[in-house]
């Protein structure tokens, strides 16, 4: 089994990103469904995604155009590459919604099982990027590269025009509110990601030296030349160090808005403050201190994974009484804790 993985060709997340022409595929002659597509959406119920996204992509390689193999077969491509995947994505849902919807089937149902199989895609990727935002893991670090920034700006470029396109074509309009959310989210990570690294500028080279006649000695005695004493341009000194906790890039952008809405209520712009109302409230809701204030966790948790195997013991009895009086001890009078002689008088080993 894990040879056949190692032997897999890597996922194509690239095929509806194109114009797709021709007719849909035409009904099975007995009027049963495909029975290999019927696989593909038990696959997805029995919530084996990667599974389903290859079986997916090898029919729609191979001609079979269904609109149920398309939720499924997109989240593979975000499965593989994550963010970078957005770009692919977002141009095939457009193409989808517009010029290539008429090459798929079935006709009967098309715009039913397109609209259900989009909803379930974007209501995933939000829950997965919901999930490693919270979790702070690998992955979510790949996210915060600097290189994610230019596919997110990309991907959003088709943003209105895929929300222009959903409630004209997909009956229930049930996709509007997941996707609106998948690119506020993509919006605001754009915002936290780090600066575009800064255009090395090449000064224009230097010109060549003109030659100069040489001019009729008016008289035996040079006159004097006037020499002008050039200022002298003292460099500009650094700003004298800051006190206090090292703002982080996201604590820096939630300053910023802020003191934006502070301007926009100044300003009498209600429906802009509001939009940034919304989004600080959904920050704060999750704020996590460890993005926003790193450095200030840093040295607890470098001495928590130190000396965790001599903490253990004492967080596993944090119901004893002797804990439980520490603790309060804690809670009422900090620097009487600290204070406070371990028994028997001595310090702690």
């Amino acid at each position: 089994m894990a040879d056949a993985a190692l032997s897999l060709a890597p996922f194509d997340g690239t095929l509806l990103e194109k114009l797709l022409e021709g007719a849909p595929p035409a009904p099975t002659p007995d009027g049963e469904p495909d029975a290999r597509v019927e696989a593909v959406t038990e696959a997805v119920a029995g919530g084996e995604y990667a599974q389903a996204a290859r079986s997916a992509e090898t029919l729609l390689r191979e001609g079979q155009r269904d609109t149920r193999l398309v939720g499924i077969y997109l989240f593979g491509g975000f499965q593989e590459r994550g963010l970078l995947a957005m770009p692919g994505m977002f141009h095939s849902i457009h193409h989808l919604l517009t010029d290539s919807l008429p090459a798929f089937g079935p006709e009967a149902k098309r715009d039913i099982f397109l609209e259900s199989g989009l909803r379930w895609l974007l209501r995933s990727i939000n829950k997965h990027l919901a999930h490693h935002e919270k979790k702070q893991d690998a992955t979510w670090r790949r996210w915060c590269e600097a290189d994610i920034r230019a596919p997110l700006e990309e991907a959003l470029t088709l943003g209105e025009p895929i929300l222009a396109a959903i409630p004209a074509t997909l009956p229930k309009n049930g996709c509007e509110e997941p996707f609106r959310n998948l690119t506020h989210w993509l919006r605001r990570h754009i915002e936290a990601l780090p600066p575009p690294a800064p255009v090395a500028l090449v000064p224009p080279p230097a010109p060549e030296p003109v030659a100069v006649a040489a001019q009729p000695v008016a008289s035996a005695q040079p006159a004097p030349v006037a020499v002008v004493a050039q200022p002298v341009v003292a460099p500009t000194p650094a700003p004298p160090p800051v006190p206090g906790v090292p703002i982080s890039p996201q604590l820096a952008l939630l300053i910023r808005k802020l003191e934006a809405f502070t301007l926009l209520l100044d300003k009498g712009e209600l429906p802009k403050a509001g939009v940034v109302a919304s989004d600080v409230m959904a920050t704060v809701e999750r704020f996590d201190p460890r993005v926003f204030l790193p450095s200030l966790f840093t040295s607890f948790f470098a001495g928590l994974s130190s000396h965790a195997h001599h903490l253990e013991p004492f967080l596993q009895e944090a119901d004893s009484l002797p804990m439980r009086a520490l603790e309060q001890l804690y809670r009422v009078d900090l620097d009487a804790f600290i204070a406070q002689k371990p028994p028997g008088g001595g310090e702690e080993d």
